[in-house]
């Protein structure tokens, strides 16, 4: 009676192998942060989802790690107009609708996602094109012009989601009266498809190895 029990151990060891060797290390503990690095601990591809654009101006969204102009291809342009579709472009570029997602490419273990956020001016009052200022997201924040007039929050939703907010205007410290924050510019989720590093493919290779010849004796 021992055989089954045995097999059945054994075949539950490598779908736990498998599986360990699937999942998804973990991520920055949960909470909400102000002006702390966006990292993810797995390799993988990085999409944005756009949740919110706000505030009396317009935007660029970029990724970025130091000042300058705005690059030619940004990720996203933003607009303040609510209610339908913008009057005017955003440095000639389509405004995003809330919803839409963009791909931010691969990402490898540990590196930050620096994300920079430019205000454009608006298209309501016709002075669209007009850069106004820079924000900048993560350990880059002490890139921002005025760096105690702009807040970028995070919030870990899981391993592979975080929520983040960003903001030019706030009446207090953040980090000490998050209820005192005003409404943000933009809220955009930023999700990680993990990829398996080769060692995890091999162990979960190997995994399913074991079990296609677990497999193959109980046939015969």
């Amino acid at each position: 009676m021992s055989r089954p029990f045995s097999s059945l151990s054994t075949l539950a060891l490598a779908a736990a192998v498998a599986l360990a060797a699937a999942a998804p290390a973990q991520a920055a503990g949960p909470g909400l942060a102000f002006n702390e690095p966006i990292v993810f601990w797995d390799p993988g591809l990085v999409t944005l989802t756009l949740e919110s654009s706000s505030g009396g101006f317009d935007h660029v969204l970029e990724l970025a790690d130091a000042t300058g102009p705005v690059g030619p291809v940004p990720l996203l342009a933003l607009t303040d107009l609510v209610g339908g579709q913008p009057s005017a472009s955003v440095l000639g570029w389509l405004p995003a609708a809330v919803g839409a997602t963009v791909a931010l490419g691969n990402a490898v273990i540990g590196q930050e996602i620096v994300l920079r956020l430019t205000n454009i001016g608006s298209a309501r009052f016709g002075d669209v094109g007009v850069v106004d200022s820079q924000v900048f997201t993560g350990s880059a924040s002490i890139l921002n012009p005025v760096p105690g007039s702009y807040y970028t929050s995070v919030e870990w939703i899981s391993p592979t989601q975080v929520r983040v907010q960003m903001e030019d205007l706030f009446p207090v410290d953040p980090g000490t009266n998050p209820a005192a924050l005003d409404t943000p510019d933009l809220q955009f989720v930023l999700t990680l498809s993990p990829v398996p590093e080769p060692r995890s493919w091999a162990l979960m290779l190997g995994g399913l190895a074991a079990l296609g010849s677990l497999a193959r004796r109980r046939r015969g």
